[in-house]
């Protein structure tokens, strides 16, 4: 039996254990899922308000329900006091702001602008700073200052000296064909890193950085960067707008509990998607991270920010569903503006999902040829690493999680189910044979709806255009 069969055999082995672990925690699982039932979620009467006065018809703004923990009792509270600052009674549209749905979800935000002053944030933001992305790898930091010589030769003695790519390249390159000589413990690392900065010297050479950058070209240099530093693990980054099941999943549960407001629903796109390589596959999303051009408003920047978040949520939870302990185990998130990325922490708190920042740092990438001397000298590509490393062992600890019976965890300590904004289908369209929705996101915080539960025709808004045949 050649090596590549018994590979194949123990593979086979491995998954056909996981199904069998799976069919014998079916009824824990099936236990678990109905705790989405409406009488366990908290935040009942406030989802079933947001969905009927997206279908256009009239309902009172619910008071905070009793027997409820503190927690979702402040969240439902602050959730409330935003519906009634924006839907005041001369108001005959309907606000729904991202806000009440973070809230709705289950999900303290301390990352973006929005400070509810909750009980939670101070925790929150204390135990989302990760020491690990403080630290400074010696052999890293000699690595970079090895490479800022090569790229400017006599720097030490004249530090207006001219960088120049081409020596930069051509020392990678002897680097790269003695890497047998590197010790084996950095051996791998050593190698990523080299071809990474290679990468980037490319693309200074050829001016594909300089402004204006598409979105894509954004995208597809964050996805080669991460997935090289990864190296050669069973995790990758894959751009290309895929969709993510997990807020299929919470979208489904929504419409079945709350009425139906679209013909069919879908799961929400994203620019990349960090997914775990199973049954000779990568289908199995471990968490989700969304990216914008430079030149993209800074209030859309936090509007994809409340959207990440509840995606990441969704995923989490999906993955708490199948064995994983949320409390321990997390993952850290990237959101990307331009050639900046900024990381925050995504865990479970009790009864609520906490999002905070990492770390006060953010990593980037150059532009030019000056930038790139500035890069070696700082600390990006360290919190890169710290950054590709949290993830690689929090995907370890998924994949340990689907071998293990999942046992149903007590009701009241499992944050509810992620909410995502409701269709902003025109109903009376809902009855033909063929509809074609296509959303444009423009630059607000809010979704507007008309009295007859239709998106208003607000440019500064919300753009929806509805074909059908």
């Amino acid at each position: 039996m050649t090596a590549f069969m018994k590979f194949r055999k123990n593979e086979d082995e491995f998954w056909r254990s996981i199904e069998r672990k799976r069919k014998q925690s079916e009824e824990a699982i099936d236990e678990l899922e109905g705790l989405d039932d409406l009488k366990e979620n908290p935040f009942h009467s406030l989802i079933e308000y947001i969905y009927t006065r997206v279908r256009g018809l009239p309902a009172d703004i619910p008071v905070v329900p009793p027997r409820i923990s503190n927690n979702h009792a402040e969240m439902f509270e602050r959730a409330r006091q935003i519906l009634l600052d924006d839907n005041t009674p001369e108001k005959k549209s309907f606000l729904l702001s991202k806000d009440v749905l973070v809230l709705a979800s289950g999900i303290i935000d301390t990352v973006s602008d929005a400070n509810h002053n909750l009980s939670l944030n101070a925790e929150i933001q204390k135990y989302s700073l990760l020491p690990s992305f403080s630290v400074v790898e010696e052999y890293v930091k000699e690595l970079m200052d090895a490479m800022h010589r090569a790229l400017c030769p006599g720097d030490d003695r004249n530090p207006l000296a001219t960088p120049d790519l081409s020596k930069l390249k051509m020392w990678i390159w002897g680097q790269l064909a003695a890497l047998d000589k590197t010790p084996q413990d950095f051996r791998e690392m050593t190698e990523n890193i080299l071809l990474v900065v290679n990468h980037l010297c490319s693309c200074l050479e050829t001016g594909e950085l300089a402004p204006p950058v598409t979105e894509h070209t954004v995208v597809s240099l964050w996805a080669f960067v991460l997935n090289r530093l990864m190296g050669r693990k069973s995790i990758r980054v894959i751009p290309g707008e895929l969709a993510s099941a997990a807020s299929k999943d919470a979208r489904i549960n929504a419409e079945k509990n709350y009425g139906s407001t679209t013909k069919s629903v879908g799961g929400r796109k994203v620019d990349l998607s960090l997914r775990l390589a199973t049954d000779y596959h990568w289908n199995m999303e471990i968490a989700v991270f969304e990216l914008k051009t430079e030149n993209t408003s800074k209030k859309i920047c936090i509007r994809q920010l409340k959207k990440s978040i509840r995606l990441n949520t969704a995923v989490l939870c999906s993955l708490q569903k199948n064995g994983l302990d949320t409390t321990t185990n997390f993952p850290v998130i990237a959101e990307g503006h331009g050639f900046v990325l900024n990381f925050y922490t995504l865990r479970r708190y009790d009864d609520v999902h906490g999002a905070g920042k990492t770390s006060k740092d953010f990593a980037w990438l150059p532009r030019d040829v000056l930038a790139l001397k500035t890069w070696l000298s700082s600390s990006s590509l360290h919190l890169l690493l710290a950054f590709v490393s949290h993830n690689a062992k929090f995907a370890g600890n998924v994949r340990d999680s689907q071998l293990r019976t999942v046992t149903k965890s007590p009701s009241s300590t499992l944050p509810p189910s992620v909410l995502f904004t409701p269709s902003k289908s025109n109903r009376q369209v809902h009855d033909s044979k063929a509809v074609s929705n296509f959303d444009c996101d423009i630059d607000s915080d809010l979704d507007l709806y008309d009295d007859s539960g239709a998106v208003a025709q607000d440019k500064k808004r919300k753009i929806h255009i509805t074909i059908s045949s």
